[in-house]
C-alpha cells in the first residue's frame, strides 16, 4: 500500500485525466495509473460535468488512495479540463491520460527513468490501438485514418 504521507517534492509524475461520462472505462484507467511500478505519482481527475457514475467512481478511488485528487467543473470540453488539471500538478513531469485509455504497468517508470537519464524536457512513446470488440491491440499505422 502506498504511504499516505507523500511529500509534494517526492511526486515524480503527475497524471492529468480529463473525464466526461467515462463510467464504462474509468475504473480501468484509474487502476492502470495507481498500479504503476513508479509509485511517486499523483492522479488529478478533472470531472468535466459528467452526468453518469464517473463522480462516484472517482470518489471511491480517492477514499482508497491519497494520490488521487479530483476537481469538478461545468462541462467545458477536454482541453479546458486538461488545462485546469495542469494548473494543479505538483510533479516534476506531467502526462495526460484520457479516461478511456490504458497505461502499461511500467510506462511512467520507463518515461521517468529515460527523462532523468537523458535530461529530457519532453519524452514521447508509441501507443497501440485497442479494439474492444475484437479484444485486439494494433499499431496506429495498421488502422485506416490513424493520426498521432
Amino acid at each position: 500500500m502506498f504511504k499516505e504521507n507523500i511529500m509534494e517534492d517526492a511526486i515524480k509524475v503527475s497524471v492529468v485525466m480529463p473525464i466526461y461520462n467515462a463510467g464504462e472505462y474509468l475504473s480501468r484507467a484509474i487502476s492502470d495509473v495507481l498500479s504503476q511500478t513508479l509509485k511517486e505519482i499523483e492522479l488529478i481527475c478533472v470531472d468535466d460535468g459528467s452526468t453518469d457514475n464517473s463522480p462516484d467512481i472517482i470518489e471511491r478511488f480517492k477514499k482508497k488512495d491519497p494520490r488521487v485528487l479530483s476537481i469538478r467543473q461545468n462541462n467545458a470540453g477536454p482541453s479546458v479540463a486538461r488545462n485546469k488539471g495542469f494548473e494543479l500538478v505538483r510533479g516534476k513531469y506531467v502526462i495526460f491520460l484520457d479516461a478511456d485509455d490504458m497505461f502499461e504497468p511500467t510506462l511512467l517508470e520507463s518515461l521517468y527513468t529515460v527523462s532523468e537519464r537523458d535530461s529530457l524536457d519532453v519524452a514521447v512513446t508509441r501507443f497501440d490501438v485497442y479494439n474492444a470488440s475484437e479484444n485486439k491491440y494494433t499499431l496506429p499505422a495498421d488502422e485506416p485514418h490513424s493520426s498521432i
